[in-house]
């Protein structure tokens, strides 16, 4: 076999398993999102409580979660704040190794100031993306950057139900709430 033959087979292998691994199984949970522009992505590593690195392609991409910011745990510059550690711990044992679901929004744009790519989560086994599930385990505050988003109000929601709570953040003796 030619090597022009050999580099269009391997290329046509290569395409079909990219294709099969971003397509959302028709018995996946997050059929319900009316997004057909999901994609399917590896977590390499969880970051912070907001922020995790995936495989895209060939590349290690770092993925900031819309509408969700989380206590500080890793910025050498400041102090870890209260819940920090907690929230990478909860979010590590949620996403290390996992499948995700990356959903966008286009009110957010593609990126942060940061250059991290902006999303939403979704476990390929929940409904709820993992931003959402952060702010209803008090593990995060709900966050608007600049814009409203699509999930805002349920995330807003979200942040009411674990305040009235306590949990996590809002919990008067852990954090002094």
């Amino acid at each position: 076999m030619s090597q022009r033959k050999i580099r269009i087979l391997i290329t046509s292998v290569v395409l079909l398993f990219a294709y099969i691994i971003h397509k959302v199984p028709e018995n996946s949970p997050v059929q319900h999102i009316p997004n057909t522009d999901l994609e399917y992505v590896k977590v390499v590593r969880v970051v912070d409580g907001d922020t995790i690195v995936v495989a895209k392609g060939m590349a290690d991409v770092k993925v900031r979660m819309i509408g969700v910011n989380a206590p500080e745990s890793v910025d050498p510059r400041r102090k870890v704040e209260c819940m920090g550690k907690e929230s990478s711990e909860y979010i590590k044992n949620m996403l290390s190794d996992a499948y995700v679901y990356l959903e966008k929004d286009e009110s957010q744009g593609e990126y942060d100031k940061y250059n991290r790519l902006l999303r939403y989560v979704f476990l390929s086994t929940s409904t709820i993306s993992v931003n959402e599930e952060l702010i209803k385990n008090g593990f995060a505050h709900e966050y608007t950057y600049d814009t409203s988003y699509k999930y805002q109000l349920r995330f807003k929601q979200a942040e009411r139900e674990a305040r009235d709570s306590e949990l996590g953040l809002w919990n008067s003796i852990r954090c002094g709430a």
